[in-house]
């Protein structure tokens, strides 16, 4: 169980410094942003679509490949869900994510 912890949790740290890094916050000149701002800058970071297109049409990468990939997409989104500050509409799209507390559980 402990091995399974210790590589989530270095899984986890390696998607959190690719996403939440601050060179994107410097490139973007950003503190927080609204998650649907976030999820458009995830799919561009992860390259959700291309990352498709190689499994399924070009078949230049497997599965193991592309469902790493796909997993650090949703672990990124899980985090920003379960840290970010929830709108007053209620609506998750709006929730604002703000980058310093995210880093601040790191």
């Amino acid at each position: 169980m402990e091995n399974a912890d210790s590589r989530l949790q270095q899984h986890f740290f390696k998607v959190f410094s690719k996403v939440f890094s601050l060179e994107t916050q410097e490139k973007y000149l950003i503190t927080s942003m609204q998650s649907i701002e976030l999820m458009h800058l995830h799919r561009n970071k992860f390259r959700i679509v291309e990352n498709l297109h190689d499994l399924f049409c070009r078949g230049n990468k497997n599965y193991k490949q592309a469902l790493e990939n796909m997993q650090e997409y949703n672990l990124s989104r899980v985090v920003t869900y379960h840290c970010s500050f929830p709108d007053l509409s209620g609506e998750k799209k709006h929730a604002i994510v703000d980058f310093p507390t995210i880093r601040s559980i790191q």
